[in-house]
């Protein structure tokens, strides 16, 4: 699962050093991340304050403008 993970997180990040804001892949990996975070957060709440770094919130609000569109 870990190395799951790493490979969601690679995808991330070679998507925000691209520049052009998240793809669908990068999309993908974010959703399923996203997911286990709010599942690791509901079994352990002193992670409550845990989250995704801004650039990733800025591609996030981004894609979801986009999609809008």
């Amino acid at each position: 699962m870990i190395e799951t993970d790493l490979d969601h997180c690679r995808i991330i990040m070679e998507s925000l050093n691209q520049g052009g804001g998240l793809d669908t892949e990068a999309q993908a990996s974010l959703d399923v991340l996203n997911h286990r975070l709010a599942t690791l957060k509901k079994s352990y709440p002193q992670l409550g304050k845990v989250a995704f770094s801004a650039a990733v919130e800025r591609s996030r609000a981004q894609a979801s403008v986009q999609t809008m569109s």
